[in-house]
């Protein structure tokens, strides 16, 4: 049994498979107050051609340890900060805080979901510095960062003969739409007005211009994560986060 969740662990998340083993997750959708997080590495598509027209056949290979050593370091950050990986597709790793496994505090599990965001940016940090220049089989990584806070649906969703626990429901929604702004605002996390709302006393975060996402009437305001409050080390400005992330003054 232990062999078998170790083994099945490393595909899902071992906390909701011991949750469904013990019988905790049931059958049906349930309302739970959360926040998600979206991440994605910057370019990816580019990224792909250069592995294929340098190393092609051998490419598959290469782009699969390039990808596990960065999902490594990602997912540690969301393991120590008590969030739950929902699934990878492609470059894009979705994650929640206080669905599957809570603080039982909607304020602790925003706060857990974006200090695991910079702990992110400072993994892809330390990551870029450890490349080789112009390394083929390695190169550098931008990635960016979309979170919301919301009740969504939790459940067990799919077929008869195949299901996954996940999330579904307008926040995760806009969380995955705010990712995709981003790149354009020249910052790499992104926060909702409601997590700002439920923890922008924790960190130092400047408001951007207001979004225009599909599916919404109205402007959604969004703000980037510069750092902790009160930590002295890393960026004090989105102008020194931009310089840290390698964007060029405008």
């Amino acid at each position: 049994m232990c062999f078998a969740l170790n083994i099945f662990s490393k595909f899902t998340n071992k906390e909701i498979v011991v949750k469904a083993m013990s019988g905790e997750i049931k059958p049906g959708g349930v309302s739970r107050k959360g926040t998600v997080l979206f991440s994605d590495i910057h370019e990816y598509t580019k990224k792909m051609e250069e592995f294929y027209d340098y190393y092609g056949a051998e490419a598959s290979e290469k782009i699969v340890l390039w990808l596990n050593k960065y999902f490594t370091k990602m997912v540690d950050c969301v393991d120590r900060t008590y969030g739950v990986v929902d699934k990878f597709i492609g470059d894009t790793m979705m994650s929640h805080w206080g669905i599957a496994c809570s603080e039982e505090n909607p304020r602790k599990d925003a706060f857990n979901c974006v200090k695991a965001a910079l702990m992110m940016r400072k993994e892809v940090y330390y990551l870029n510095k450890s490349r080789r220049v112009s390394d083929p089989a390695n190169p550098v990584i931008r990635i960016g960062c979309g979170i919301n806070s919301g009740i969504v649906t939790a459940g067990q969703v799919g077929s008869e003969t195949r299901m996954d626990y996940t999330i579904i429901g307008d926040p995760v929604n806009l969380a995955s739409l705010i990712e995709r702004q981003v790149n354009s605002l020249k910052v790499d996390i992104l926060i909702s007005e409601e997590t700002y709302r439920l923890t922008g006393d924790k960190f130092l975060c400047q408001e951007m211009p207001p979004i225009t996402v599909k599916g919404k009437t109205k402007p959604i305001r969004v703000y980037a994560v510069i750092n902790f409050n009160g930590e002295i080390k890393g960026p004090q400005s989105i102008e020194e986060l931009r310089s840290l992330l390698g964007f060029k003054p405008e």
